[in-house]
């Protein structure tokens, strides 16, 4: 709702600039302008064009990947061997190019705590590899609390 109501602002103010070039260039000839000031709706258009340039690519701060993107992490998180179960993918824009994402996830009961950490490091190199822009992956497993929230201790035989 917030990115709609920016999204209206800059719309607005875009129109605005486009009516004062309309006026601007509407003005007759004189001394400094001899031939006239045709050209302010140019320069004015040309204005909005760089402000829906620039303005436009940091309206993606705050917002999330789209859906086909979100469809491919979440097969590349659920291809890993020791993923047991996906549950949630959350994304968010920090920048342009940076995006962060968390990851709500069961890995598989019978792993031990060190190969949870080489899965964390393997899906955080396959995500990476297939979108760099993807900065910060942060982790939420189901698997290492217990039914009561506190965590479990490694079960794996040592």
């Amino acid at each position: 709702m917030l990115s709609e109501a920016i999204h209206s602002l800059v719309d607005t103010g875009n129109g605005a600039l486009i009516l004062l070039g309309i006026r601007n260039s509407r003005k007759p000839p004189d001394r400094e302008h001899p031939f006239g000031y045709g050209r302010e709706l140019y320069f004015w258009t040309l204005m909005v064009g760089v402000l829906i340039f620039g303005v436009g690519r940091g309206l993606l701060i705050g917002e999330g990947v789209d859906r086909k993107t979100l469809e491919n992490l979440r097969a590349i998180v659920e291809a890993d061997e020791d993923v047991a179960h996906v549950q949630h993918l959350h994304t968010i824009y920090q920048s342009p190019r940076t995006v962060l994402l968390v990851i709500e996830l069961r890995f598989d009961d019978s792993i031990s705590a060190v190969d949870v950490r080489k899965a964390v490091r393997r899906l955080e190199a396959n995500i990476q590899a297939r979108y760099p822009e993807i900065r910060y992956v942060f982790f939420g497993a189901e698997s290492l609390k217990s039914e009561d929230g506190a965590l479990k201790k490694n079960r794996a035989a040592g």
